[in-house]
């Protein structure tokens, strides 16, 4: 493609997808062959009915974890830090239900969400400089999914302990520290977490559809607690200013004018693989110290994906063709939609790459399905997974995680695609998430259940 043509397709793909994917707003950005590449469309809220614009800002979500994890693997470079030393031994006040756990956990097992301690404490513990403390206090409470480095499972509550780790070994809160060492020397002006800064610019608010008569509405609550700031609750923004922060591990840790902000050894163990999710997530293959790696047409791609209130984001980065892609969008009902339908197409034409799509459907016959019934559960949800009429489905119930896309009491059935393997046939989307069952005991039956990254541990 021509760079008039890039422009302008993308410009065409976002606008007809977002009006058909109930998305009342989104921007995208492309970067290659040194060129920045953007688009808007639609609103920034639909009670206000401002456009959104390639400068407006979005809430980011769990992307933050990156920044979270380059800050981390700064004070790597410093000598400040071991990340194979227990967290403990920087952090006294650390401390979960488990002992062991308590006693060996480390920040590698964190960054690469391998801790195995429960993940979703969304706990407000207040917004001024001592939340993150008075957070990483109350985790004594938290208890194991599995025993440390056993397993992959994403763990909000693991960045949050690395947001106060920062916050230790610098002497300056999260948000300061990200400020001073990314941020500023980035040049990334659009990249905020104060409201005071965040109020001077375009602000999109996030959406929910109601689920009876697709209505689209603003979310109740536009922020999650400052606790989980490092996790991903409070950073905003724009398109330019977040694809500094992707130029930057593209570019080997060096900002635009050439400035080391993070070692090259850094950056490529940022990049390697720490820890394999159960085949087969399609769409997650590993994690990195921060980083989802996956392998599109054989080729490598790292990147992340972020939800809050209302509002989704996607990174991705083809390091052998410098390129690199994101999405931000004001809704949390069908970005995912949105994102293989924009990113597929300009990974392929552009990237010379194939996104990796689900494997075929098996028959249930090939399926234990009275080894894989039972209930599982995390801190926020419980699952039940049973069989009806040669079927299996799962139901999930009570409190889900705030800014997940599943929330209350939900049924979806199962579709095999291995006799461990499934994906959900969640009614109206076209891109399912993936289910696996592991870590089986000497009866083969599995004592984890992996629900998009999240571990959900087999009580009966």
């Amino acid at each position: 493609m021509t760079p008039a043509r890039i422009q302008r397709r993308l410009s065409e793909c976002l606008a007809d997808n977002a009006v058909l994917t109930e998305v009342p707003g989104a921007a995208a950005a492309i970067w290659i062959d040194d060129r920045l590449y953007e688009a808007a469309t639609g609103v920034l809220s639909v009670d206000t009915r401002v456009p959104v614009t390639a400068d407006s800002v979005f809430q980011i979500g769990s992307i933050t974890k990156m920044l979270t994890a380059t800050l981390v693997m700064q004070l790597v470079d410093q000598g400040l830090i071991d990340i194979d030393r227990p967290v403990v031994s920087y952090l006294p006040e650390f401390c979960v239900a488990d002992a062991e756990a308590t006693a060996t956990v480390t920040p590698r097992q964190l960054l690469s969400h391998m801790s195995g301690v429960e993940g979703d404490l969304f706990l407000d513990t207040g917004d001024d400089d001592s939340a993150l403390q008075r957070y990483v206090a109350a985790g004594q409470s938290l208890t194991q999914i599995h025993a440390p480095g056993r397993a992959v499972s994403y763990c909000n509550f693991g960045y949050s302990v690395l947001g106060r780790l920062i916050e230790r070994m610098t002497g300056l809160s999260w948000a300061a520290a990200l400020r001073e060492r990314l941020v500023v020397p980035l040049g990334a002006r659009r990249l905020l977490t104060r409201l005071d800064e965040v109020v001077k610019e375009r602000v999109a608010v996030g959406h929910v559809v109601d689920p009876q008569t697709r209505k689209v509405g603003v979310v109740s609550k536009t922020y999650l607690p400052v606790s989980l700031a490092p996790a991903g609750s409070t950073v905003v923004a724009a398109l330019a200013d977040l694809m500094l922060f992707a130029r930057m591990h593209l570019d080997g840790g060096r900002n635009a004018s050439g400035q080391i902000l993070l070692s090259p050894e850094s950056v490529a163990a940022m990049q390697s693989i720490e820890g394999l999710l159960p085949s087969p997530q399609w769409a997650l293959q590993a994690r990195g110290l921060g980083w989802v790696l996956s392998s599109w047409s054989g080729q490598p791609v790292y990147g992340h994906d972020g939800g809050t209130t209302g509002q989704a984001s996607f990174l991705r980065v083809l390091p052998h063709r410098r390129m690199a892609m994101i999405l931000f969008a004001n809704a949390l009902t069908r970005p995912k939609e949105l994102f293989h339908s924009v990113f597929s197409e300009f990974f392929r034409d552009l990237g010379g790459v194939e996104m990796a799509k689900p494997p075929p459907a098996i028959d249930m016959d090939r399926v234990d399905a009275a080894k894989l019934a039972g209930r599982y559960r995390s801190l926020s949800t419980t699952i039940e997974v049973f069989q009806r009429d040669g079927r299996l489905f799962l139901r999930s119930f009570d409190t889900a995680s705030p800014g997940d896309a599943a929330k209350g009491d939900q049924t979806t059935e199962l579709e095999p695609v291995s006799p461990r393997g499934f994906r959900m046939l969640t009614p109206g989307l076209s891109s399912p998430d993936g289910v696996v069952f592991h870590d089986e005991d000497e009866r083969g039956i599995p004592r984890l259940m992996l629900v998009r990254v999240r571990n959900f541990a087999r009580e009966a």
